[in-house]
């Protein structure tokens, strides 16, 4: 199938699209990109132009094919361990800020197909020397992973990686965390279910209200305000914080910049910043972590 090129004209149209229902921002000096990443998704379906695949995302009432759209225009890239500080920041503080916790629940606003919340996860079990497996620790530890798109959600939920994206990981954790795969499924590495149990993952689009009135005291987003303008950027940052606890701490991608934004936000490291607006968090009666492993 021969493709008509992508004019000016549904250029503009399928970028304010995808601006107006998620904020990525495609409208100046992102034809090219535009034009070379959709001509693949039309080439896997049946459209014979842009201006078919126009028709088709308005006409879609269920949001997957603006989902695709956005997968194709966005890198989805993670790995585990990714830009390492952050997690090295809270697994030094951990014991100070989480073991008196009747329950600890993080969020990572922008998950991707999962690895930032599984890193997390190893990191907290062993800064605070939790019982692994337990189902004490999967009672009190949980990571909530968003993402907007439902296709690399599936991939976090299923938690199956090649076995190659393990390598930024200490040796102990390969085994301790994952299970090598046999037969057709050799090369590959599967969380193991004890751990999957402990992460929730949800679609969520970040422009639009976040359902919960919960506080974190962690929030990741990280590597997703890339593709922000300022605009967006101040509204899901000032949302963001807004689920933040007193004194919780909210980390960006290092490539990412908040500055200039009216939110309550205190500098503490690149791309880790503090809430410094609310006073202190109410800290629970401590219980004992090291009861009830098996």
């Amino acid at each position: 199938m021969s493709l008509t090129s992508l004019s000016d004209t549904i250029y503009q149209e399928i970028a304010e699209l995808t601006y107006g229902q998620c904020g990525v921002d495609l409208r100046t000096g992102k034809k090219e990109l535009v034009s070379s990443r959709l001509a693949r998704v039309l080439k896997q379906s049946d459209c014979s132009s842009f201006e078919h695949y126009l028709k088709i995302l308005k006409a879609d009432t269920t949001g997957r094919s603006l989902t695709a759209m956005i997968d194709a225009l966005t890198t989805n890239h993670t790995s585990f361990l990714r830009e390492r500080q952050h997690f090295d920041f809270l697994a030094a503080q951990a014991p100070t800020l989480f073991s008196s916790r009747n329950k600890l629940e993080i969020w990572s606003a922008a998950s991707a197909t999962g690895e930032e919340v599984y890193t997390l996860l190893m990191v907290l079990i062993e800064a605070l020397k939790l019982p692994f497996p337990s189902a004490l620790t999967e009672g009190w530890l949980t990571l909530l992973g968003t993402d907007i798109s439902t296709t690399v959600l599936e991939k976090a939920k299923a938690g199956i990686y090649p076995e190659e994206k393990l390598d930024p990981l200490p040796t102990e954790w390969k085994r301790k965390y994952f299970l090598k795969g046999k037969g057709i499924a050799e090369g590959t590495v599967r969380i193991r279910p004890e751990l999957c149990r402990m992460a929730k993952f949800s679609q969520l689009n970040l422009i639009e209200a976040l359902p919960s009135e919960k506080l974190y005291p962690v929030i990741f987003c990280r590597n997703v305000m890339i593709y922000f303008d300022k605009t967006t950027r101040q509204q899901v940052v000032k949302s963001l914080v807004s689920c933040l606890e007193p004194e919780g701490f909210f980390m960006t991608g290092h490539a990412e910049s908040i500055t200039g934004l009216d939110v309550r936000l205190t500098y503490v490291a690149p791309a880790l910043y503090q809430n410094r607006g609310l006073g202190q968090i109410k800290r629970s009666t401590k219980i004992d972590l090291t009861k009830g492993s098996h």
